[in-house]
This record gives C-alpha cells, structure tokens and sequence, in this order.
C-alpha cells in the first residue's frame, strides 16, 4: 500500500470525544444509555445519573463562590474581598475608596502624628479627585439633598433610586442652568414619588425642603416636557379617583365639613370625564376643587372656603378656582342642578 493510500483524509478519520468509552449520546450530545448498565439517563440540576445503578455519568457543576471557607460570620467578613453593590444614589455609584476618617491602621492601630498628617493629606486629595468637574460636584450636591429630603419623609428605596436616576438625567441633559440644585432636586422627588405612586402633597415636600412652591413647581413643568413623561406621572383612571377621594376625605376632615358635602363631592366625581383629571394637574389639585364647588352648590353653612382648603394643605385659591371651572365645565347643567338640590 502506498503511503498516500494510507493516509486518510480529515473527514474519514473518527471524530475526538470527551465521553468515557462506550458511552452513547444522541446528535446533539445528550446522553441516551448508561456506559455500564445501558440504564436511562435522568438528570438532577446539572448532573447526569444512571436511574438503575445510579451511576454519575457526567458532571458539569461549576462552583462560582470564593475559593476561601469561613466557619463564622466574623470571619466570613474578614475574609470577603468585595464592596458592596453599585448604586445610583451616589454620585461616583459607591466605586471610589473611601480613607476612613478614623486615624487608625488595619490591624487597629493609632496612627502616630506623621501618620496622621499623612491620612488628612490622602483625604483632601481623594476628596478633590471624586469631584473633579463642576458635573459631578453637581451630583454629589444633588443626590445629598435628596437623600437628606427622603430620610426626613421615610420614603422608600425605590423612590429614591428614581429621584436621584431622574436628577442625574437633568444634569447631564443641561437642565440645571438656571435653575438651584435645591429646585431641581426637590422637583424630581416630587415626581418619583408620583412614578412610585407613592404620591405626597406638595407642602409635606416642601416641609422638608430648601426650595420656594413656585420654583418647584416651575423646575417640575420643566423637567416633564423636556423628557416628555407626563404619562408616567399620571395613573390610570381606577388610582387616580381612588387617590382623588382620599384626598377629598381628608380635606372635608380638616375643614371640618359635613358628610353631606363629602358625600355630594364624591358623587360630583364620578361625573367627570377622565380625560378632565389626566390633564397634569395634581390629585390633591382636582379634591380641593370638587370640594370647594359642591359646597357652592349646596350652599351649606359649614361649606369651606378656598381659604380654609388652602390652609388644610390644599392649593392656592388661583388653583382652586381655575381648576373647579374646569371641572364644572366637563359636567352637564342637570347634574350641577341635581347636586344642588340635595337637603
């Protein structure tokens, strides 16, 4: 035989394998029939079994945990070489090293006097580095005013994640001119607290902020058409009138109003058309409106009166008026006369 004869070509020789000899294993490399006994192959999580001698055929696990042990928690902490996660909540995302400000060393130890210059001069220069461009001083102001404003409200994580999202957006998107780090921030609180449907009147925000109502208000408007979320900020028909009523209740509580006027208010809500309440404006806006109009028609002595609603927590008078035409428009003349006559 000649040496060309013998030699085969790529295609005739037998194709390599990992599998142990006479394993059997279908087109697509599962494996059919157990090596040893020809038993049926089942599998559990990633390995698989023989179900007559149990014999592992193959094994495919793959530990990803740390290669170290720790038989306690202390020690599970001592040896763990991680951070914690990223966060939005931070300026830098929680990547940057933090020098603790206690002058100690890692085994706990008090640093001596040239040590401890030595640690205030790391600080400064990490201090400095963090916030090296106007932006990212931007953020870190921002993002504490928040944080500062959500502790004070108790308001959840997630609000805050969105809040602190939305505000890094307004920097970078050079919405930020003009307006105060104050204004803006408390902006996008007000309207993560709306996203979340965790929705708060406007004066509990402005409780625990450094911004004026007009601004705020202004940097809000602002902020929903140039990112154009306005429908995110605006639940859908069954949330809004069960909020509506909520505050509607609450305001007939403070101004000290009759059920009769409560009852009439909400039976006036249920008349308006919801293309009406999804105009932008706030639920406590449409509640005070409601309220104050019913009373008009009813013509009930205990009645309140814009200026009560607004001392109750409710909006400005302006907003109270303009926002009950609006409404009583949406209504036809009969149902306005029917509420009227109520005893």
């Amino acid at each position: 035989m000649s040496r060309t004869g013998a030699l085969q070509t790529k295609a005739e020789m037998p194709a390599k394998t990992s599998q142990r000899a006479g394993q059997k294993t279908s087109e697509n490399g599962h494996i059919k029939a157990c090596p040893e006994c020809e038993g049926g192959i089942i599998t559990q999580g990633s390995e698989y079994i023989c179900e007559e001698c149990g014999l592992v055929v193959r094994e495919t696990t793959i530990d990803r945990g740390p290669e170290w042990r720790a038989s306690s928690a202390a020690e599970q902490d001592e040896r763990a070489r991680c951070g914690p996660p990223v966060t939005d909540t931070l300026h830098d995302k929680g990547l940057t090293t933090e020098i603790d400000w206690r002058n100690k060393d890692a085994k706990g130890n008090y640093l001596n006097e040239r040590q401890r210059r030595q640690a205030r001069k790391n600080r400064r220069a990490q201090r400095y580095s963090k916030t090296s461009q106007s932006k990212e001083k931007s953020h870190r102001d921002g993002l504490g005013e928040i944080s500062r404003m959500c502790s004070a409200l108790g308001v959840k994580q997630p609000v805050k994640k969105c809040a602190c999202s939305l505000y890094k957006q307004c920097v970078d998107g050079e919405i930020l001119p003009g307006w105060s780090i104050e204004d803006v921030s408390t902006a996008a609180l007000n309207i993560a607290l709306d996203q979340c449907r965790q929705s708060r009147d406007i004066v509990d925000v402005l409780s625990v902020s450094q911004a004026p109502k007009t601004k705020v208000l202004r940097a809000q408007k602002q902020i929903l058409g140039e990112f154009d979320i306005w429908d995110s900020v605006v639940p859908n028909e069954d949330e809004l009138r069960k909020e509506i009523v909520q505050h509607i209740r609450r305001l007939s509580s403070d101004c000290e109003a009759s059920s009769e006027v409560e009852q009439a208010t909400i039976d006036l809500l249920d008349e308006v058309d919801y293309a009406q309440l999804g105009d932008g404006r706030k639920p406590m806006s449409h509640a005070a409106a409601l309220l104050f109009e019913t009373g008009r028609l009813l013509g009930a002595p205990d009645a309140p009166t814009q200026q009560e609603i607004e001392d109750a927590g409710g909006p400005c008078k302006k907003t109270i008026r303009t926002t009950g035409n609006t409404l009583l428009d949406s209504i036809d003349q009969e149902t306005q006369n029917t509420i009227a006559k109520r005893d």
